[in-house]
């Protein structure tokens, strides 16, 4: 056995004891609980349907509207700051991709109210896509960590995100205005929102959103940072109908424009840190344009069904880059996806047996340009990409305490492009290809007392190559061009994890142990060519096999009635296979951006009349170091000797004037540290006031 095996041997084991010593000295000395009590937690529906936590086999988060607001989060992206096992990297300001266990890009899945947002365009790194979704839309996210294809199919390797938007409330037979506004200093932003909602009918209600965000050039702890600003403008609409017998409709519609997003690092604006380098062009920016609009029919307990949910949707997301180079040279280039969704899920249960059970099929067309390519932009032109799965799941109740749960997805994936470059004679080409693969999941809970669960799994994880693995004809990372790759294969994972969960009225936990296997992973090359424009040809090839491990922990413990505390902390470690240079053979290698030791710890004080509270957090990260060959090319983004760590101090609060005024206020960085999360293409924010103030009425 080498010793990388049995160093990793020798963690799962002795993280498992540790794991299961905690748990047993836990039920030990616990405090009896009752049943009701425990189950008051919130339900998860990012599995298809309502459970409790402690019905869950699944390392599961949740951040709803009360800690998006008083948390000031800047966007979606910013959410994942706080959630273990997450990284929340920035390409820029406007172009953030959380990691989840390692993954990001379309390794991972984001979900808008359960319709996929991934697309065939998605990048494998990280892109700006999540930042299209309003944090101010969203009423809870939802991330579940670890593969979830038998449920979501492709993408969902490193986790599964659902964004759950807000509902009109039916109830509410007054007109109902929600204002709030934002500003801060360091990040220069300034946020006007605001939302109606009313009552239609008896059964009928409707809320109507928009707001308008300028964010400015950022200041770090060290300086001003140039050309980091952008617009972005936000609306949404949804309209509720509760008829007889329980049937529900929704229609929604959402819209984001964001202005002008800068990629500041590849210009000459960047900031250099810890010996990063330069960009070298005057301008690269980006506008986005996304919408989303649905109608979903919903009933709970339909005959001889649990439940029925039916959702046709369709979205658009358009992008436009502008660049401006040395010697007056300039190019725009850009895409248009239009996504066409259709969900059907359903249960039954028969016994100790449930039985859920659904299909969905995601189409999605794609044009693109370039004004320096007459054949395709970024990606092809004139192609498609359709996706139809069917998948069944089975939830055993084996005994009183022990529930089995078993899964089986079956996808078809398919793409047809007329308008390909190929690469060597710079002619045009089309593909058509598919893919087929069926993956399966068994996970195990077994529930400790009234308020504890002891979960384990085993799943599978399945991604087919997306039209930017196959055609994607852009500048990469740093002083990189990707070119078409259009023999690509499917990707394979299978995770492992070993977790623990606690709910009761005085704490809190969650603890988690996995180790997840890459076969056949797309890995992405030099090929020993360079452009005219000085930049390193890039190919892929599926020689990508590794792995990923890493344990996180979640505590929050109510010291008193009014004060309590929270501690978090993530490890990770991983390898892949890898050509770090033209003509090498494979080598394993880091896992890129491999995230670093995290965590952070809180304790927060509310006063004993619950109109104001404090909470001071320390948040910290140690030194990304463990660089792969890409990560020490990406000069313009990652130091020569790895991301330097950091410790910060925020300090939140709020206080609520009157049930209809509340304010909530942060001065985050308090020393004024200059930092960069690994990864990212510019620094952190300096010391930084905010303050937003919701006004009802």
């Amino acid at each position: 056995m080498s010793s990388v095996q049995s160093l990793k041997k020798r963690y799962v084991v002795q993280t498992a004891y540790l794991l299961t010593a905690f748990v047993l000295l836990n039920y030990a000395f616990a405090q009896d609980t009752s049943l009701s009590t425990a189950m008051e937690s919130i339900t998860i529906t990012s599995r298809k349907i309502s459970q409790s936590m402690l019905e869950i086999p699944y390392s599961v988060y949740t951040v709803d509207n009360d800690e998006i607001t008083a948390k000031n989060y800047r966007t979606t992206t910013d959410i994942f700051r706080d959630v273990p096992g997450a990284m929340s990297q920035k390409t820029s300001h406007g172009q953030g991709s959380p990691f989840l266990r390692g993954f990001t890009g379309f390794h991972n899945l984001f979900l808008v109210d359960g319709i996929k947002l991934n697309n065939a365009v998605f990048r494998s790194g990280p892109n700006q896509y999540w930042n299209t979704v309003d944090p101010l839309s969203v009423q809870r996210m939802e991330i579940v960590m670890g593969p979830s294809s038998v449920l979501f199919g492709s993408d969902g390797i490193g986790g599964t995100v659902n964004a759950i938007t807000k509902q009109p409330n039916v109830d509410e037979d007054d007109p109902k205005f929600t204002m709030f506004v934002q500003g801060a200093n360091a990040s220069n932003l300034n946020i006007q929102g605001l939302a109606f909602e009313k009552s239609i009918t008896l059964d009928s209600a409707i809320r109507v959103s928009a707001n308008r965000k300028d964010f400015g050039d950022i200041e770090s702890g060290e300086s001003v940072l140039p050309n980091t600003g952008y617009d972005e403008a936000n609306f949404d609409i949804k309209w509720l109908h509760q008829f007889n017998e329980g049937w529900n409709v929704t229609f929604a519609h959402f819209l984001t424009h964001q202005q002008d997003v800068p990629r500041t690092h590849k210009t000459v604006f960047s900031v250099p840190f810890n010996g990063t380098e330069i960009g070298s062009e005057l301008a690269r920016n980006l506008d986005q344009k996304r919408q989303l609009t649905y109608f979903r029919v919903k009933k709970q307990e339909l005959s001889l069904l649990t439940h029925f949910n039916a959702v046709l949707s369709f979205q658009q997301q358009d992008e436009r880059r502008h660049r401006v180079r040395t010697g007056d040279r300039i190019d725009n280039q850009g895409f248009s996806v239009n996504t066409i969704g259709l969900i059907l899920d359903s249960g039954v249960t028969v016994n100790d047996l449930g039985i859920l059970f659904g299909t969905d099929v995601y189409r999605d067309s794609i044009s693109s340009f370039s004004s320096s390519n007459i054949i395709q932009g970024p990606v092809a032109d004139d192609a498609s990409y359709t996706t139809t799965a069917g998948y069944t799941e089975l939830h055993w109740s084996a005994r009183n305490n022990l529930k089995l749960i078993a899964g089986l997805r079956y996808s078809h994936i398919s793409t047809r492009a007329k308008q390909v470059e190929e690469p060597l004679t710079k002619q045009v080409i089309s593909i058509d290809k598919s893919w087929s693969d069926l993956v399966g999941s068994f996970r195990a809970q077994y529930k400790i007392g009234a308020s504890s669960i002891l979960f384990a799994g085993l799943s599978e994880g399945f991604r087919a190559p997306n039209l930017s693995d196959l055609t994607r004809l852009d500048s990469a990372r740093s002083n990189e061009f990707e070119i078409p790759s259009v023999n690509l294969d499917s990707e394979n994972f299978v995770s492992y994890e070993l977790g623990y969960r606690k709910r009761d009225t005085k704490a809190s936990i969650d603890l988690a142990v996995y180790y997840t296997n890459i076969d056949n992973q797309i890995i992405l090359f030099p090929n020993g060519e360079i452009t005219d424009n000085g930049e390193i040809i890039i190919t892929k090839s599926n020689q990508g096999d590794g792995y990923i491990y890493g344990s996180d922990i979640s505590y929050t413990y109510e010291l008193t009635q009014h004060i309590s505390s929270h501690f978090g902390l993530s490890y990770q470690y991983g390898k892949t296979k890898s050509i770090p240079q033209a003509g090498s053979v494979l080598t394993e290698d880091y896992i890129s951006r491999l995230m670093p030791l995290s965590g952070q710890l809180s304790i927060k004080f509310a006063s004993q009349r619950a109109n104001w509270w404090i909470e001071p957090q320390i948040q910290g990260m140690a030194k990304a170091d463990k660089l792969s060959a890409r990560d020490k090319t990406d000069i313009q983004r990652i130091p020569p000797n790895g991301t330097p760590s950091f410790m910060l101090l925020h300090i939140r609060g709020g206080y609520e004037f009157s049930n209809q005024i509340s304010l909530n206020w942060a001065i985050e960085n308090l020393f004024n540290k200059n930092y960069r999360v690994h990864g990212s293409g510019q620094n952190e924010v300096g010391r930084n006031l905010v303050a937003s103030i919701i006004w009802e009425f």
